[in-house]
């Protein structure tokens, strides 16, 4: 698995000479013993990869191959710079397997839930799209099930941080139906019956195989184009309307079968950055113990090293005398010298690469990291950007899944009890909470504001 964490980069007299290719080290890479690095060729097959071993595959038509095939012409052909682009071209879709270990980090677990927690923190109202006059009860009645039999927010945070760390997640309304055909028909709420709905199952990728139809793959015009009708899980045939299904990132549609259409997902945005950061974290405790460098000035040292192992035995002496408990012997022709390297704003080198890290996450380093930012700016612009933040995850991810769950639930559990059936509207509360402080200044504006008017 350590190859996904490793870019690989050619040089241009390595190209124009025809080198082999030296392996380097930095922060950013790993080192590892490979003979060759991938050639252009191997490199597009992997950004644009659509074997079916690896992947389920759309049907070859003839717009298909025509895209596939310009892949291959997009570093050559377009004013690209061919070493430039192999570089972004290998840092494509990385699996399902590789995302699912990378997100065991501590730093991108948060990441992922941590914005799924906050976003649901303040909660929200149920109502009827057309302020319909309801029973309070019932409304009591929909918290008590969403709290109980169906722990919604469970749910609505899993379903947040899970298309962060795959850049997709498949929710599946379980109902109970006597009809064979159900799950493979588009979705009815007819064919929900009394307490026939069981709550939400989530699935991870790895076990939907989408399938498509000539419907999503011929025509580039059509409102289902590369968006597969039907989906398989274990061995049946489920289709897409039963599901709420979020993303990531959208990719172009010529790499969604190479995402198995899913989106970019924040694991493979951030890995190589945090990668970076914790390496560079990493260094600082190895370069404060090698920071003094020892230069001990001799002459014939040409002499000593040619009986080595007399000459180690030397060096292992003169280190357990060098520190300041010790005494150091030399020559009166001999000299030492001390090479000090200078440690100062290595806290700020080492937060500089977290602080990129959280602004590929979306979230202030505050939050993220649990400590101040350093070489930015910090307040309420990033208090404001992250509240923007988790009102998209709001809108784009958790609503679509609030509104399909009531939809089932007032057909299954409120109906037979209390007949009486409308379309719940979701309205969330607000993230910025003011305090008692600006609540009566508030109170206060607006009796003087009375007092004018009065």
């Amino acid at each position: 698995m350590r190859n996904i964490f490793k870019k690989k980069l050619k040089t241009i007299d390595d190209e124009i000479n025809n080198k082999p290719i030296k392996k380097r080290n930095s922060f950013f890479e790993m080192v590892r013993d490979i003979p060759n690095l991938p050639s252009k060729s191997q490199i597009i097959d992997n950004a644009f990869n659509k074997s079916i071993l690896t992947k389920p595959s759309i049907q070859d038509t003839a717009m298909d191959s025509v895209c596939f095939n310009n892949a291959y012409s997009m570093g050559n052909n377009h004013g690209v710079n061919s070493i430039a682009f192999d570089w972004f071209a290998s840092d494509s879709f990385i699996g399902f397997g590789a995302m699912a270990i990378i997100a065991q980090n501590s730093l991108i677990s948060k990441a992922c839930n941590l914005p799924a927690k906050d976003a649901i923190r303040k909660g929200w109202k149920v109502s009827t799209v057309d302020n319909e006059k309801i029973d309070s009860l019932i409304f009591d009645e929909i918290k008590k099930l969403d709290n109980h039999k169906y722990k919604i927010k469970e749910k609505l945070i899993n379903q947040s941080q899970f298309t962060k760390v795959f850049g997709i997640r498949v929710a599946l309304f379980v109902v109970e139906s006597t009809d064979p055909k159900y799950y493979e028909n588009p979705f009815n709420i007819d064919g929900v019956k009394s307490g026939s709905y069981k709550g939400i199952s989530q699935i991870d990728p790895q076990w939907c195989n989408p399938i498509t139809t000539s419907g999503n793959v011929i025509d580039p015009a059509s409102l289902d184009y590369y968006e597969p009708t039907y989906w398989q899980i274990n061995g049946k045939k489920y289709h897409k309307s039963h599901f709420v299904i979020t993303r990531g990132d959208e990719v172009a549609d010529i790499l969604k079968p190479t995402y198995q259409y899913a989106g970019i997902s924040l694991t493979q945005k951030i890995y190589n950055r945090l990668y970076g950061a914790e390496k560079t974290a990493n260094e600082i405790p190895m370069l404060v113990q090698s920071k003094r460098l020892n230069v001990f000035k001799m002459a014939g040292i040409a002499d000593e090293m040619s009986d080595f192992n007399k000459f180690e035995s030397k060096m292992q002496k003169w280190v357990q005398l060098r520190d300041n408990y010790g005494i150091r012997f030399a020559d009166a022709n001999d000299s030492i010298e001390q090479l000090e390297t200078s440690l100062s704003d290595l806290d700020v080198n080492v937060m500089t690469q977290y602080q990129l890290v959280c602004s590929i996450a979306n979230i202030p380093s505050y939050k993220l990291l649990n400590s101040p930012m350093k070489g930015f700016s910090s307040g309420d612009t990033e208090e404001s950007s992250y509240h923007e933040e988790l009102e998209n995850i709001q809108d784009l991810t958790l609503t679509p899944l609030l509104d399909r769950h009531y939809q089932i639930l007032i057909k299954s559990e409120i109906k037979p009890k209390y007949n009486i059936e409308f379309n719940a509207y979701i309205q969330w509360n607000e993230l910025d909470a003011i305090t008692e402080k600006e609540r009566a200044e508030i109170d206060e504006i607006k009796s003087r504001t009375d007092i004018n008017y009065t």
